[in-house]
């Protein structure tokens, strides 16, 4: 009888083990809806700059990928601006950055530097700097949300964490064609 009970015991599948669960610390909550204003002005002052920027374009081909950048941009906005209600109960960005400290930078701060000379390659120097500023909070923000168990907000920063790589990566090619 024992054999038995062994053997169905080894032939038993093992139970798949949880994922452990990241502490929570108190804060936490109010650090990451900080996170999602910061990066909301962040990609509101760089979907600010884009059209202008589009327009001062040297080239056709920069001009079309300026404005699909802001058209990117525009949608990881929507985004933030729902995880921002999810994650405050319903306040709207404006009424959460004035409720919670930590909030969006100043105006001074989200200043994308427009007195640029007409180049292209200094052109591109703002959304390549801002996508990589943006990247770092991205990062940041989806680390938050995981230890909030806010999986939907980690996936959604993901998107939008995807989107500005490919942004960059073609960012990045129309500067090296811009230097030859």
């Amino acid at each position: 009888m024992r054999d038995l009970v062994v053997s169905s015991v080894r032939a038993s599948p093992a139970k798949p083990r949880r994922a452990p669960r990241l502490r929570r610390v108190p804060g936490d909550d109010a650090l990451f809806v900080a996170q999602l204003l910061r990066l909301h002005a962040a990609e509101r002052a760089l979907a600010f700059a884009l059209p202008d920027l589009s327009r001062r374009s040297p080239s056709v081909a920069l001009g079309l990928v300026l404005s699909d950048h802001r058209r990117v941009t525009n949608l990881q906005i929507i985004r933030l601006e729902l995880m921002i209600q999810a994650a405050t109960g319903g306040l709207d960005a404006t009424a959460a950055a004035a409720t919670f400290p930590g909030g969006p930078p100043g105006d001074d701060q989200t200043d994308l530097g427009l007195a640029l000379s007409d180049s292209a390659d200094t052109l591109l120097a703002v959304p390549l700097a801002a996508s990589r500023v943006a990247v770092a909070g991205y990062r940041s923000a989806i680390a938050s949300a995981k230890r909030l168990g806010q999986y939907l907000s980690a996936e959604l920063l993901s998107a939008s964490l995807r989107e500005k790589d490919g942004s960059a990566i073609v960012l990045c090619e129309l500067a090296d064609q811009a230097e030859r």
